[in-house]
């Protein structure tokens, strides 16, 4: 049997029960369609802001310690945005909170 003949004995099988219940039927058919109509209103109204790429300093793991971790979160914590890359982001590097303290 094929997945569309799957499909469609399913929904078809899904419709027949739920349709008993006239009310619940319409709210689960108009309630994603609703949502739907918000998120395509909502995208159509508002203009996307172009931005330049922002790179975020690194900030170590709580599997670091202690210590990095939170130092980590203090020292960033304007969490400030750099139009180039970060030197932890360069290729092949994996640590570079060696010299944090």
């Amino acid at each position: 049997m094929g997945l569309s003949t799957q499909l469609t004995l399913l929904l078809w099988k899904n419709f027949t029960l739920r349709k008993r219940q006239k009310l619940r039927l319409v709210i689960e058919i108009v309630w994603p369609l609703f949502l739907f109509v918000i998120l395509v209103w909502v995208r159509s109204t508002t203009e996307p802001i172009h931005k330049d790429q922002c790179h975020y300093p690194n900030k170590p793991m709580p599997s670091a310690g202690v210590l990095p971790w939170i130092q980590g979160i203090v020292c960033n914590i304007e969490n400030p945005c750099v139009n180039s890359p970060t030197p932890g982001e360069a290729p092949g590097q994996v640590n570079n909170f060696n010299n944090s303290m």
